[in-house]
């Protein structure tokens, strides 16, 4: 079953993830707490890793059950590499 097509475009994909790129690079330019901003870059990068997954890599394509894994597999990388940063 093919999932119906995203209402956004390769083109405002891209400019969302300009955005959360120079979001990243403004948080670890200003933010003091070093912790905090690390966590946050960490959190934009699973949300990048997850539009590019889903918007660039034919991956509506795939059967439902690959589809739902997604969102989890970029989630658990991106809390995997907080806490192991908040640990070390």
């Amino acid at each position: 079953m093919k999932r119906a097509p995203t209402t956004l475009g390769p083109t405002t994909i891209w400019l969302i993830l300009i955005a959360l790129t120079g979001l990243a690079v403004l948080t670890a330019e200003r933010l003091a707490w070093r912790e905090a901003a690390t966590v946050t870059i960490f959190a934009l990068a699973a949300v990048k890793a997850y539009l590019v997954i889903t918007h660039y890599m034919e991956t509506d394509r795939a059967p439902p059950q690959w589809r739902a894994i997604y969102p989890l597999w970029a989630a658990i990388v991106g809390l995997t590499l907080m806490v192991g940063h908040l640990l070390a």
